[in-house]
Protein backbone atom coordinates (compact mmCIF):
# COMPACT_ATOMS: atom_id res chain seq x y z
CA UNK A 1 0.00 0.00 0.00
CA UNK A 2 2.72 2.26 0.90
CA UNK A 3 5.15 1.32 -1.95
CA UNK A 4 1.84 1.81 -4.22
CA UNK A 5 1.02 5.41 -2.71
CA UNK A 6 4.53 6.59 -3.02
CA UNK A 7 4.68 5.66 -7.17
CA UNK A 8 1.46 7.69 -7.15
CA UNK A 9 3.00 10.13 -5.55
CA UNK A 10 6.03 10.00 -8.07
CA UNK A 11 3.82 10.13 -11.25
CA UNK A 12 1.91 13.57 -9.85
CA UNK A 13 5.52 14.75 -9.23
CA UNK A 14 6.49 13.55 -12.36
CA UNK A 15 3.39 14.81 -14.57
CA UNK A 16 4.06 18.28 -12.51
CA UNK A 17 7.45 18.85 -13.32
CA UNK A 18 6.44 17.92 -17.51
CA UNK A 19 4.08 20.72 -16.75
CA UNK A 20 5.95 22.93 -15.56
CA UNK A 21 9.02 22.38 -18.32
CA UNK A 22 5.87 22.51 -20.88
CA UNK A 23 5.04 25.73 -19.77
CA UNK A 24 8.04 27.74 -20.05
CA UNK A 25 5.48 30.95 -21.19
CA UNK A 26 4.67 31.24 -17.60
CA UNK A 27 8.24 32.63 -17.05
CA UNK A 28 8.27 35.81 -19.50
CA UNK A 29 7.11 39.07 -18.57
CA UNK A 30 4.61 40.30 -19.15
CA UNK A 31 5.10 42.35 -22.15
CA UNK A 32 7.02 39.94 -24.57
CA UNK A 33 4.33 37.58 -23.89
CA UNK A 34 1.58 40.45 -25.29
CA UNK A 35 4.27 40.82 -28.36
CA UNK A 36 4.23 37.01 -28.95
CA UNK A 37 0.13 37.60 -28.77
CA UNK A 38 0.15 40.07 -31.06
CA UNK A 39 1.77 37.87 -33.99
CA UNK A 40 -1.32 35.13 -33.40
CA UNK A 41 -4.80 34.39 -34.18
CA UNK A 42 -7.97 35.07 -31.90
CA UNK A 43 -8.02 30.53 -32.21
CA UNK A 44 -4.65 30.44 -31.69
CA UNK A 45 -4.13 32.34 -28.65
CA UNK A 46 -7.65 30.29 -27.24
CA UNK A 47 -5.78 27.09 -27.84
CA UNK A 48 -2.86 28.15 -25.74
CA UNK A 49 -4.73 29.66 -23.23
CA UNK A 50 -5.96 26.05 -22.31
CA UNK A 51 -2.64 24.94 -21.56
CA UNK A 52 -1.14 28.10 -19.49
CA UNK A 53 -3.19 29.69 -16.86
CA UNK A 54 -1.00 32.82 -16.70
CA UNK A 55 -1.49 32.75 -20.83
CA UNK A 56 -4.84 32.48 -20.49
CA UNK A 57 -5.10 35.71 -17.60
CA UNK A 58 -2.57 37.95 -19.94
CA UNK A 59 -4.95 37.20 -22.89
CA UNK A 60 -8.29 38.47 -21.38
CA UNK A 61 -6.43 41.74 -20.66
CA UNK A 62 -4.39 42.06 -24.05
CA UNK A 63 -5.25 45.47 -25.45
CA UNK A 64 -5.66 44.08 -28.94
CA UNK A 65 -8.97 41.93 -30.27
CA UNK A 66 -8.98 40.66 -33.74
CA UNK A 67 -11.45 38.32 -35.22
CA UNK A 68 -11.51 36.46 -38.66
CA UNK A 69 -13.97 34.60 -39.99
CA UNK A 70 -11.62 32.74 -42.88
CA UNK A 71 -9.45 31.99 -39.67
CA UNK A 72 -12.56 30.64 -38.05
CA UNK A 73 -13.82 28.61 -40.69
CA UNK A 74 -11.04 26.39 -41.28
CA UNK A 75 -12.19 24.82 -37.83
CA UNK A 76 -16.09 25.04 -38.71
CA UNK A 77 -17.89 22.88 -41.26
CA UNK A 78 -21.41 23.50 -42.25
CA UNK A 79 -23.26 26.36 -44.49
CA UNK A 80 -22.09 29.86 -44.81
CA UNK A 81 -24.97 30.84 -42.75
CA UNK A 82 -24.00 28.42 -39.95
CA UNK A 83 -20.46 29.31 -39.67
CA UNK A 84 -21.16 32.69 -39.55
CA UNK A 85 -23.97 32.12 -36.59
CA UNK A 86 -20.95 30.03 -34.99
CA UNK A 87 -18.59 33.57 -35.27
CA UNK A 88 -20.78 35.73 -34.35
CA UNK A 89 -21.27 33.70 -31.06
CA UNK A 90 -17.20 33.49 -30.62
CA UNK A 91 -17.16 37.23 -30.74
CA UNK A 92 -19.99 37.82 -28.30
CA UNK A 93 -18.49 34.94 -26.16
CA UNK A 94 -14.62 35.98 -26.33
CA UNK A 95 -15.55 39.40 -25.33
CA UNK A 96 -17.16 38.93 -22.48
CA UNK A 97 -14.59 36.62 -20.93
CA UNK A 98 -12.25 39.92 -22.05
CA UNK A 99 -11.10 41.70 -18.84
CA UNK A 100 -8.72 45.02 -20.31
CA UNK A 101 -7.06 47.15 -17.48
CA UNK A 102 -5.79 49.02 -19.86
CA UNK A 103 -7.01 51.23 -22.96
CA UNK A 104 -7.81 48.93 -25.83
CA UNK A 105 -5.87 49.38 -28.30
CA UNK A 106 -7.09 47.80 -31.52
CA UNK A 107 -10.30 46.50 -32.54
CA UNK A 108 -10.60 44.16 -35.12
CA UNK A 109 -13.21 42.13 -37.09
CA UNK A 110 -13.32 40.59 -40.75
CA UNK A 111 -16.53 38.85 -41.13
CA UNK A 112 -19.15 38.03 -44.14
CA UNK A 113 -22.07 39.87 -43.14
CA UNK A 114 -24.03 39.51 -46.08
CA UNK A 115 -27.88 39.50 -45.45
CA UNK A 116 -27.46 40.37 -41.63
CA UNK A 117 -28.37 44.32 -40.98
CA UNK A 118 -28.71 44.43 -37.00
CA UNK A 119 -26.89 41.58 -34.83
CA UNK A 120 -26.90 42.03 -30.51
CA UNK A 121 -23.90 39.67 -30.74
CA UNK A 122 -21.69 41.81 -32.90
CA UNK A 123 -23.40 45.10 -31.49
CA UNK A 124 -22.51 43.99 -27.88
CA UNK A 125 -18.96 43.35 -29.22
CA UNK A 126 -18.82 46.96 -30.73
CA UNK A 127 -20.18 48.40 -27.60
CA UNK A 128 -17.50 46.71 -25.49
CA UNK A 129 -14.80 47.75 -27.41
CA UNK A 130 -16.00 51.47 -27.26
CA UNK A 131 -15.85 51.35 -23.72
CA UNK A 132 -12.75 50.31 -22.99
CA UNK A 133 -11.53 53.22 -24.88
CA UNK A 134 -10.23 51.68 -28.33
CA UNK A 135 -7.59 53.83 -30.49
CA UNK A 136 -8.31 52.12 -33.80
CA UNK A 137 -11.29 50.08 -35.28
CA UNK A 138 -11.24 48.33 -38.43
CA UNK A 139 -14.62 46.67 -38.94
CA UNK A 140 -14.73 44.76 -42.43
CA UNK A 141 -18.07 43.21 -43.48
CA UNK A 142 -17.86 42.74 -46.71
CA UNK A 143 -20.41 44.02 -49.52
CA UNK A 144 -23.38 43.34 -46.30
CA UNK A 145 -25.32 46.98 -45.36
CA UNK A 146 -25.02 46.13 -41.38
CA UNK A 147 -26.48 48.87 -39.86
CA UNK A 148 -23.99 50.89 -36.96
CA UNK A 149 -25.53 51.12 -33.69
CA UNK A 150 -26.89 54.76 -33.21
CA UNK A 151 -25.34 54.61 -30.23
CA UNK A 152 -22.41 54.53 -31.68
CA UNK A 153 -19.41 56.70 -30.18
CA UNK A 154 -16.19 57.47 -28.96
CA UNK A 155 -13.77 59.66 -27.33
CA UNK A 156 -10.70 57.56 -28.07
CA UNK A 157 -10.69 56.37 -31.32
CA UNK A 158 -8.16 57.76 -33.72
CA UNK A 159 -8.21 55.71 -36.46
CA UNK A 160 -11.46 54.22 -37.96
CA UNK A 161 -11.72 51.95 -41.04
CA UNK A 162 -15.51 50.66 -41.81
CA UNK A 163 -16.37 48.14 -44.62
CA UNK A 164 -19.76 47.36 -45.44
CA UNK A 165 -21.70 49.26 -43.25
CA UNK A 166 -24.79 51.85 -43.21
CA UNK A 167 -24.84 54.89 -41.43
CA UNK A 168 -24.98 58.62 -41.23
CA UNK A 169 -21.66 59.61 -41.23
CA UNK A 170 -22.29 63.38 -40.61
CA UNK A 171 -23.37 61.71 -36.99
CA UNK A 172 -20.62 59.33 -36.54
CA UNK A 173 -17.76 62.69 -36.94
CA UNK A 174 -19.65 64.10 -34.50
CA UNK A 175 -19.74 61.36 -31.87
CA UNK A 176 -15.74 60.97 -32.44
CA UNK A 177 -14.03 64.17 -31.87
CA UNK A 178 -10.57 62.95 -31.48
CA UNK A 179 -10.84 60.87 -35.05
CA UNK A 180 -7.92 61.75 -37.29
CA UNK A 181 -8.03 58.84 -39.83
CA UNK A 182 -11.30 57.84 -41.90
CA UNK A 183 -11.18 54.79 -44.31
CA UNK A 184 -15.08 53.72 -45.56
CA UNK A 185 -15.17 51.28 -48.38
CA UNK A 186 -18.59 49.97 -49.80
CA UNK A 187 -20.67 52.13 -46.89
CA UNK A 188 -23.71 53.86 -47.73
CA UNK A 189 -24.71 57.38 -45.96
CA UNK A 190 -28.34 57.72 -44.90
CA UNK A 191 -27.94 61.77 -46.16
CA UNK A 192 -25.43 63.88 -47.66
CA UNK A 193 -22.21 64.29 -45.99
CA UNK A 194 -21.94 67.88 -44.62
CA UNK A 195 -19.04 68.42 -41.62
CA UNK A 196 -16.65 69.80 -40.06
CA UNK A 197 -13.28 68.27 -38.25
CA UNK A 198 -10.57 69.96 -36.42
CA UNK A 199 -9.29 66.49 -35.99
CA UNK A 200 -9.15 64.81 -39.31
CA UNK A 201 -5.89 64.24 -41.36
CA UNK A 202 -6.54 61.74 -43.88
CA UNK A 203 -9.97 60.49 -45.36
CA UNK A 204 -10.28 57.73 -47.84
CA UNK A 205 -13.63 57.00 -49.57
CA UNK A 206 -13.96 54.12 -51.85
CA UNK A 207 -17.14 52.39 -53.44
CA UNK A 208 -19.57 54.12 -51.02
CA UNK A 209 -23.10 55.65 -52.17
CA UNK A 210 -23.24 59.42 -52.10
CA UNK A 211 -24.31 62.10 -54.12
CA UNK A 212 -22.18 65.32 -52.41
CA UNK A 213 -19.66 66.00 -50.22
CA UNK A 214 -18.62 69.10 -48.25
CA UNK A 215 -15.71 69.01 -46.04
CA UNK A 216 -14.34 71.99 -43.39
CA UNK A 217 -11.28 70.32 -42.10
CA UNK A 218 -8.31 72.06 -41.72
CA UNK A 219 -5.52 69.95 -41.03
CA UNK A 220 -6.69 67.39 -43.65
CA UNK A 221 -4.14 66.65 -45.57
CA UNK A 222 -5.01 63.40 -47.42
CA UNK A 223 -8.10 62.87 -49.30
CA UNK A 224 -8.67 59.71 -51.73
CA UNK A 225 -12.36 59.16 -53.72
CA UNK A 226 -12.74 56.32 -56.10
CA UNK A 227 -16.64 56.01 -57.34
CA UNK A 228 -18.09 52.66 -58.02
CA UNK A 229 -16.71 52.27 -61.73
CA UNK A 230 -19.14 49.53 -62.24
CA UNK A 231 -22.06 51.42 -61.32
CA UNK A 232 -20.86 55.26 -61.56
CA UNK A 233 -23.15 57.53 -60.21
CA UNK A 234 -22.47 61.78 -59.94
CA UNK A 235 -21.10 62.97 -56.82
CA UNK A 236 -20.37 66.42 -56.11
CA UNK A 237 -17.29 66.97 -54.19
CA UNK A 238 -16.75 70.19 -52.29
CA UNK A 239 -13.14 70.46 -50.38
CA UNK A 240 -12.58 74.08 -50.67
CA UNK A 241 -12.54 74.70 -46.77
CA UNK A 242 -9.63 72.21 -46.46
CA UNK A 243 -6.83 74.75 -46.98
CA UNK A 244 -4.19 72.48 -45.80
CA UNK A 245 -4.74 69.56 -48.07
CA UNK A 246 -1.89 68.10 -49.33
CA UNK A 247 -2.24 64.95 -51.43
CA UNK A 248 -5.80 64.70 -53.39
CA UNK A 249 -6.88 61.65 -55.60
CA UNK A 250 -9.82 61.37 -57.39
CA UNK A 251 -10.98 57.87 -59.36
CA UNK A 252 -13.85 57.19 -61.72
CA UNK A 253 -15.61 60.35 -61.35
CA UNK A 254 -18.65 61.28 -63.38
CA UNK A 255 -19.93 64.72 -64.08
CA UNK A 256 -16.99 66.22 -62.42
CA UNK A 257 -15.42 68.89 -64.93
CA UNK A 258 -16.67 71.80 -63.10
CA UNK A 259 -15.28 71.05 -59.64
CA UNK A 260 -12.32 69.18 -59.63
CA UNK A 261 -10.53 72.02 -61.94
CA UNK A 262 -11.13 74.53 -59.20
CA UNK A 263 -9.61 72.25 -56.72
CA UNK A 264 -6.54 71.88 -58.31
CA UNK A 265 -5.55 75.44 -58.95
CA UNK A 266 -7.38 76.85 -55.71
CA UNK A 267 -5.85 73.93 -52.67
CA UNK A 268 -2.57 76.33 -52.32
CA UNK A 269 -1.01 73.82 -50.26
CA UNK A 270 -1.49 70.81 -52.74
CA UNK A 271 1.43 68.90 -53.67
CA UNK A 272 0.08 65.46 -55.39
CA UNK A 273 -2.64 65.36 -57.65
CA UNK A 274 -4.21 62.45 -59.22
CA UNK A 275 -7.19 61.42 -61.61
CA UNK A 276 -7.85 58.63 -62.82
CA UNK A 277 -10.93 57.42 -64.73
CA UNK A 278 -12.95 60.24 -65.10
CA UNK A 279 -14.85 59.76 -67.71
CA UNK A 280 -16.68 63.29 -69.15
CA UNK A 281 -13.46 65.59 -68.61
CA UNK A 282 -12.47 66.84 -71.99
CA UNK A 283 -9.69 69.71 -71.27
CA UNK A 284 -7.88 70.29 -67.78
CA UNK A 285 -5.91 73.41 -66.24
CA UNK A 286 -3.89 72.89 -63.73
CA UNK A 287 -1.94 75.86 -62.02
CA UNK A 288 -1.00 75.37 -58.48
CA UNK A 289 2.39 77.11 -57.17
CA UNK A 290 3.09 73.83 -55.03
CA UNK A 291 2.25 71.35 -57.34
CA UNK A 292 5.20 68.38 -57.44
CA UNK A 293 3.19 64.97 -58.76
CA UNK A 294 0.40 65.31 -61.59
CA UNK A 295 -0.93 61.59 -62.27
CA UNK A 296 -3.69 61.87 -65.26
CA UNK A 297 -4.80 58.27 -65.89
CA UNK A 298 -7.45 56.65 -68.32
CA UNK A 299 -9.52 59.88 -69.04
CA UNK A 300 -10.78 59.09 -72.34
CA UNK A 301 -12.47 62.07 -73.10
CA UNK A 302 -9.52 64.37 -72.28
CA UNK A 303 -8.35 66.12 -75.53
CA UNK A 304 -6.21 69.18 -73.66
CA UNK A 305 -4.05 69.43 -70.97
CA UNK A 306 -2.16 72.62 -69.35
CA UNK A 307 0.06 72.72 -66.43
CA UNK A 308 1.53 75.39 -64.89
CA UNK A 309 3.54 74.24 -61.98
CA UNK A 310 7.17 75.74 -61.17
CA UNK A 311 7.63 72.85 -58.07
CA UNK A 312 6.27 70.28 -60.27
CA UNK A 313 8.77 66.73 -60.12
CA UNK A 314 7.08 64.08 -61.47
CA UNK A 315 4.10 63.79 -64.55
CA UNK A 316 2.54 60.71 -65.89
CA UNK A 317 0.11 60.51 -68.32
CA UNK A 318 -2.03 57.52 -69.82
CA UNK A 319 -4.60 57.45 -72.73
CA UNK A 320 -6.58 55.13 -73.51
CA UNK A 321 -6.67 55.38 -77.12
CA UNK A 322 -2.83 55.32 -78.39
CA UNK A 323 -3.82 56.99 -81.42
CA UNK A 324 -5.59 59.77 -79.92
CA UNK A 325 -3.78 63.31 -79.85
CA UNK A 326 -4.00 64.77 -76.71
CA UNK A 327 -2.45 68.40 -76.35
CA UNK A 328 -0.03 68.70 -73.47
CA UNK A 329 1.56 71.82 -72.74
CA UNK A 330 3.91 72.97 -69.46
CA UNK A 331 4.27 76.54 -68.73
CA UNK A 332 7.18 77.25 -65.43
CA UNK A 333 8.01 73.65 -65.31
CA UNK A 334 11.64 73.51 -65.94
CA UNK A 335 11.91 71.66 -62.24
CA UNK A 336 10.84 68.06 -64.01
CA UNK A 337 12.47 65.00 -62.95
CA UNK A 338 10.12 62.36 -64.35
CA UNK A 339 7.69 62.05 -67.49
CA UNK A 340 5.97 59.10 -67.93
CA UNK A 341 3.62 59.22 -71.86
CA UNK A 342 1.74 56.18 -72.44
CA UNK A 343 -0.69 55.11 -74.94
CA UNK A 344 -1.11 59.25 -76.11
CA UNK A 345 -0.57 60.70 -80.19
CA UNK A 346 2.66 62.51 -79.00
CA UNK A 347 5.17 63.68 -81.98
CA UNK A 348 8.83 63.48 -82.12
CA UNK A 349 8.91 67.39 -82.47
CA UNK A 350 6.69 67.59 -79.16
CA UNK A 351 8.73 64.94 -77.44
CA UNK A 352 12.03 67.37 -78.29
CA UNK A 353 10.69 70.69 -77.39
CA UNK A 354 10.10 68.92 -73.82
CA UNK A 355 13.65 67.40 -73.38
CA UNK A 356 14.52 71.16 -74.37
CA UNK A 357 12.55 72.89 -71.20
CA UNK A 358 13.62 70.26 -68.68
CA UNK A 359 16.87 70.06 -67.72
CA UNK A 360 16.80 68.60 -64.54
CA UNK A 361 14.26 65.05 -66.33
CA UNK A 362 16.14 62.19 -64.62
CA UNK A 363 13.92 59.26 -66.08
CA UNK A 364 11.80 58.93 -69.29
CA UNK A 365 9.43 56.29 -69.72
CA UNK A 366 7.20 56.24 -73.15
CA UNK A 367 4.85 53.67 -73.66
CA UNK A 368 2.43 52.50 -76.88
CA UNK A 369 3.17 56.36 -78.53
CA UNK A 370 2.41 55.12 -82.29
CA UNK A 371 3.06 58.69 -83.67
CA UNK A 372 6.36 58.69 -82.69
CA UNK A 373 8.61 57.48 -85.91
CA UNK A 374 12.35 59.55 -85.42
CA UNK A 375 12.67 60.62 -82.08
CA UNK A 376 15.85 62.14 -80.88
CA UNK A 377 16.79 62.41 -77.45
CA UNK A 378 19.69 64.51 -76.15
CA UNK A 379 19.79 65.60 -72.44
CA UNK A 380 22.54 65.84 -70.06
CA UNK A 381 20.95 64.21 -66.67
CA UNK A 382 18.87 61.88 -68.27
CA UNK A 383 19.38 58.04 -66.00
CA UNK A 384 16.97 56.06 -67.17
CA UNK A 385 15.17 55.77 -70.30
CA UNK A 386 12.11 53.36 -71.22
CA UNK A 387 10.51 52.96 -74.98
CA UNK A 388 7.96 50.58 -75.11
CA UNK A 389 6.15 49.50 -78.02
CA UNK A 390 5.91 52.66 -79.55
CA UNK A 391 4.78 50.97 -82.94
CA UNK A 392 5.46 53.37 -85.14
CA UNK A 393 9.10 54.27 -84.00
CA UNK A 394 11.44 53.47 -87.25
CA UNK A 395 14.30 55.52 -85.73
CA UNK A 396 15.68 56.74 -82.24
CA UNK A 397 18.78 59.09 -81.99
CA UNK A 398 20.16 58.86 -78.17
CA UNK A 399 22.32 61.48 -76.62
CA UNK A 400 23.16 60.83 -72.87
CA UNK A 401 26.37 60.58 -71.04
CA UNK A 402 24.58 60.21 -68.25
CA UNK A 403 22.12 57.32 -68.61
CA UNK A 404 22.39 54.61 -66.26
CA UNK A 405 19.65 52.45 -67.36
CA UNK A 406 17.65 51.43 -70.80
CA UNK A 407 15.23 49.29 -71.59
CA UNK A 408 13.41 48.85 -74.90
CA UNK A 409 10.47 46.21 -76.61
CA UNK A 410 8.91 46.74 -80.06
CA UNK A 411 9.36 45.65 -83.55
CA UNK A 412 12.84 46.77 -84.83
CA UNK A 413 14.79 44.55 -82.22
CA UNK A 414 12.59 41.46 -82.27
CA UNK A 415 12.87 41.08 -86.13
CA UNK A 416 16.64 39.80 -86.26
CA UNK A 417 19.31 39.98 -83.40
CA UNK A 418 21.27 40.53 -86.51
CA UNK A 419 20.46 44.19 -86.54
CA UNK A 420 22.13 44.59 -83.33
CA UNK A 421 25.62 43.04 -84.54
CA UNK A 422 27.76 46.59 -85.02
CA UNK A 423 30.48 45.69 -88.24
CA UNK A 424 33.85 45.53 -86.68
CA UNK A 425 35.35 48.36 -89.37
CA UNK A 426 32.48 50.76 -87.39
CA UNK A 427 33.69 49.82 -84.05
CA UNK A 428 37.72 50.66 -84.25
CA UNK A 429 36.02 54.16 -86.13
CA UNK A 430 33.40 55.12 -83.57
CA UNK A 431 33.31 55.11 -79.53
CA UNK A 432 30.99 53.18 -77.94
CA UNK A 433 27.56 54.94 -77.34
CA UNK A 434 26.58 53.53 -74.11
CA UNK A 435 29.91 53.76 -72.17
CA UNK A 436 28.39 54.83 -68.77
CA UNK A 437 25.14 52.30 -68.72
CA UNK A 438 25.02 50.09 -66.26
CA UNK A 439 21.85 47.70 -66.91
CA UNK A 440 21.64 46.65 -70.52
CA UNK A 441 18.18 44.36 -71.59
CA UNK A 442 17.09 43.80 -75.07
CA UNK A 443 14.37 41.33 -76.54
CA UNK A 444 14.61 39.51 -79.22
CA UNK A 445 12.49 37.10 -81.33
CA UNK A 446 14.28 34.25 -80.47
CA UNK A 447 16.26 32.32 -77.85
CA UNK A 448 16.92 29.01 -79.46
CA UNK A 449 21.03 30.09 -79.73
CA UNK A 450 22.34 33.04 -78.27
CA UNK A 451 25.45 34.18 -80.78
CA UNK A 452 28.84 34.99 -78.95
CA UNK A 453 28.70 37.72 -81.88
CA UNK A 454 25.49 39.53 -80.57
CA UNK A 455 26.95 39.42 -77.00
CA UNK A 456 30.14 40.61 -78.16
CA UNK A 457 28.59 43.31 -80.14
CA UNK A 458 26.47 44.56 -77.18
CA UNK A 459 29.25 44.44 -75.10
CA UNK A 460 30.84 47.00 -77.73
CA UNK A 461 27.63 49.32 -77.02
CA UNK A 462 28.17 49.59 -73.69
CA UNK A 463 31.47 48.04 -72.57
CA UNK A 464 31.14 48.04 -68.72
CA UNK A 465 27.89 47.04 -67.99
CA UNK A 466 26.96 45.54 -64.54
CA UNK A 467 24.38 43.20 -66.01
CA UNK A 468 23.15 42.27 -68.97
CA UNK A 469 19.61 40.29 -69.68
CA UNK A 470 18.43 38.90 -73.11
CA UNK A 471 14.86 37.87 -73.22
CA UNK A 472 11.98 36.38 -75.85
CA UNK A 473 8.44 35.07 -75.58
CA UNK A 474 5.47 36.59 -74.77
CA UNK A 475 6.01 37.91 -70.40
CA UNK A 476 10.03 37.24 -71.54
CA UNK A 477 9.33 33.95 -70.44
CA UNK A 478 12.45 33.15 -71.85
CA UNK A 479 15.67 35.05 -70.19
CA UNK A 480 19.17 34.64 -69.69
CA UNK A 481 21.26 37.60 -67.08
CA UNK A 482 24.80 37.97 -67.12
CA UNK A 483 26.17 39.80 -64.11
CA UNK A 484 29.63 40.91 -64.13
CA UNK A 485 32.51 42.12 -61.87
CA UNK A 486 35.02 44.34 -61.93
CA UNK A 487 38.15 45.02 -60.70
CA UNK A 488 38.19 48.87 -59.86
CA UNK A 489 42.04 48.97 -60.40
CA UNK A 490 43.99 47.96 -64.33
CA UNK A 491 47.11 47.20 -63.55
CA UNK A 492 50.12 49.16 -65.02
CA UNK A 493 50.65 45.50 -66.95
CA UNK A 494 47.61 45.54 -68.64
CA UNK A 495 47.91 49.16 -69.84
CA UNK A 496 50.91 48.68 -71.37
CA UNK A 497 50.14 46.02 -73.15
CA UNK A 498 46.14 45.77 -74.18
CA UNK A 499 44.89 43.54 -77.27
CA UNK A 500 42.16 46.01 -77.80
CA UNK A 501 41.01 49.74 -76.99
CA UNK A 502 44.83 50.68 -78.33
CA UNK A 503 43.33 54.08 -80.07
CA UNK A 504 40.59 54.29 -77.69
CA UNK A 505 40.63 56.76 -75.01
CA UNK A 506 38.33 54.69 -73.14
CA UNK A 507 39.02 50.73 -71.51
CA UNK A 508 36.14 47.93 -72.38
CA UNK A 509 35.29 45.04 -70.24
CA UNK A 510 38.44 42.70 -71.34
CA UNK A 511 40.94 44.75 -69.44
CA UNK A 512 39.40 44.47 -65.85
CA UNK A 513 36.64 41.82 -65.58
CA UNK A 514 36.98 39.43 -62.35
CA UNK A 515 33.72 37.57 -62.48
CA UNK A 516 30.78 36.32 -64.72
CA UNK A 517 27.60 34.85 -63.61
CA UNK A 518 25.26 33.57 -66.29
CA UNK A 519 21.76 32.46 -65.34
CA UNK A 520 19.25 31.49 -68.03
CA UNK A 521 16.17 29.51 -68.61
CA UNK A 522 15.56 26.05 -68.00
CA UNK A 523 14.29 26.15 -71.57
CA UNK A 524 17.01 28.22 -73.26
CA UNK A 525 19.14 26.33 -75.65
CA UNK A 526 22.31 24.45 -73.02
CA UNK A 527 25.03 25.34 -76.13
CA UNK A 528 24.50 28.87 -75.49
CA UNK A 529 26.44 28.43 -71.67
CA UNK A 530 29.09 26.60 -73.25
CA UNK A 531 29.78 28.76 -75.93
CA UNK A 532 29.57 31.73 -74.02
CA UNK A 533 32.08 30.10 -71.26
CA UNK A 534 34.78 29.83 -73.98
CA UNK A 535 33.66 32.99 -74.74
CA UNK A 536 34.68 35.31 -71.95
CA UNK A 537 37.90 33.16 -71.09
CA UNK A 538 39.24 33.58 -74.87
CA UNK A 539 38.44 37.85 -74.25
CA UNK A 540 39.47 38.61 -70.76
CA UNK A 541 43.12 39.40 -69.40
CA UNK A 542 41.80 38.82 -65.35
CA UNK A 543 38.87 36.87 -65.31
CA UNK A 544 39.16 34.25 -62.15
CA UNK A 545 35.00 32.63 -61.87
CA UNK A 546 32.28 32.24 -64.14
CA UNK A 547 29.47 30.16 -63.53
CA UNK A 548 26.54 28.98 -64.72
CA UNK A 549 23.21 28.19 -63.84
CA UNK A 550 19.45 27.60 -65.46
CA UNK A 551 16.33 28.17 -63.78
CA UNK A 552 13.20 30.08 -62.73
CA UNK A 553 13.01 33.66 -62.75
CA UNK A 554 11.29 35.88 -60.05
CA UNK A 555 9.81 38.87 -61.32
CA UNK A 556 12.47 41.35 -62.98
CA UNK A 557 14.88 39.65 -61.40
CA UNK A 558 18.55 40.83 -61.55
CA UNK A 559 21.08 38.11 -60.44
Amino acid sequence: MLQKEAAEEGDADMKKNRLQTMDRISDLPDPIVHHIMSFLTTLDITKISILSKRFFFLWSSFPVIDFDQSTFARTSQGTLAFVTDAFLNHIHNSTRLRRIDTVLSKFRVKANLNGISVDRRFDSAISFALENGVKIMDLNLGFAKYQLPVSFASESINVLSLNGLKFDLCDLILACPSLGTLSLTSCEFLRDVNFSSLTLTDIKLRWCVVKFIKIKALNLHYFFFDADKHHPTRCQINLLQCENIRHLWLHNLVNGHDWIEEHANSLGELETFILNGCQDIKQIRVCNEKLERVNLFNCPALVSVEVIAPSLKYFCYRGTDRNRVCNISFTASSRIRYLSIEDAGITDQWMEAQLAKFRCLEGLRLVACNSLKKVKIVHENLQELELYNCLRLTEAEINTPQLLCFEYRGGIIELCTMELIIPEELRERLVPPLYDLQHLEIHIKSMDKIETDLVDSLLWLSPLPKTLRISSGLDDTLQMIIKFAYNEMIGEEEDKNPFCCRSKPIKCWRHNLTRVDIKSSDDVCPNNGVELQKYFRANTMMLDTICFSKGQFESREVI
